[in-house]
């Protein structure tokens, strides 16, 4: 199955599980990122992203397969950030798990702070110049933030 499990696997698991977030999938009909939608709070249906209008789609069949597999799962979430952890905690699927919010961390020994100069002259950057790193997957999302990059520039 590539790594991948079924919805009803997760419950045959009957050790505590520890589920790290990194997108919505999880409390969700199948979205990864939900937009503007908050039907994940109730019940997924007339999902906007298949542009269906009709309540009993295939979100809604994804949601319930959830809500019956995850019901008594022995589970705690972990968001890596306060804005997912709320949203978990928000939705139908997950308000009465425990959450907690650990942040990615980085090997401290391993990445630390240099001088500014010396980074630079390593890196082959300028010197005298104000540099901005962005980093994203796909620019061409808003959510990413490449928007406000540009307009920053134009300032």
């Amino acid at each position: 199955m590539g790594g991948y499990l079924q919805i009803e696997t997760i419950a045959k698991f009957k050790q505590p599980l520890v589920w790290t977030f990194h997108d919505m999938w999880g409390f969700t009909g199948g979205c990864h990122y939900t937009f503007e939608c908050d039907r994940y709070k109730n019940n997924c249906g007339s999902c906007l992203q298949l542009n269906s209008s009709q309540d009993k789609d295939i979100s809604r069949w994804i949601w319930k397969r959830k809500i019956r597999s995850w019901q008594k799962l022995n589970l705690t979430i972990v968001s890596p950030s306060k804005w997912l952890a709320q949203c978990a905690r928000q939705s139908s699927l997950f308000q009465n798990y425990r959450i907690e919010v650990i942040p990615n961390g980085i090997d401290l020994k391993r990445y630390k702070p240099i001088d500014r100069s010396l980074a630079r002259e390593w890196l082959n950057l300028p010197q005298d110049k104000q540099l901005i790193l962005f980093g994203a997957a796909f620019t061409n999302q808003k959510r990413k933030g490449i928007h406000l990059l540009y307009s920053a520039l134009e300032k």
